[in-house]
């Protein structure tokens, strides 16, 4: 599925605003914030909306957010995945694929090379494994009110 903002390729707002909503992907943004946190004009940012939202992409639902009219919209992860690929645009930066990575603690840890299930050094019980999967779980899944 190529995603149709425009003629041929994305626009570099456009790819700005799929690769924004990728990493947001599974969490609610409030369109009016999506605006103001990548500096595009509300109406370019609504207008590519209203396109992803016919192809699935995103879904969007009406609210009133700081006394005003304004959007909470929702990516759909697979699908936009999907769709940027289509359309030639790689959804993950080298950067973003080592962040993801650097943060589990197995990489950092000095005790790795002796880490095994049943050794001394077992991940299903280590205390650094434990903490970071809890911190994971509880992290928040949505973009509320007053959160930039």
């Amino acid at each position: 599925m190529v995603i149709p903002v425009s003629d041929k390729t994305a626009s570099e707002k456009e790819t700005a605003l799929l690769k924004y909503l990728l990493k947001h992907s599974g969490q609610e943004i409030y369109q009016s914030q999506l605006s103001k946190e990548l500096g595009v004009d509300p109406k370019v940012v609504s207008r590519i909306l209203i396109k992803l939202e016919k192809a699935g992409v995103v879904e969007r639902t009406p609210v009133t957010y700081e006394g005003r009219k304004t959007f909470l919209v929702k990516p759909v992860r697979d699908k936009l995945v999907k769709a940027m690929e289509d359309s030639g645009i790689d959804p993950y930066t080298l950067r973003e694929a080592f962040d993801t990575v650097a943060d589990i603690p197995c990489v950092k840890c000095p005790y790795i090379y002796k880490c095994y299930e049943g050794g001394y050094y077992d991940p299903a019980t280590c205390q650094w494994l434990t903490e970071y999967l809890k911190t994971k779980a509880a992290a928040p899944r949505t973009l509320a009110a007053g959160s930039s």
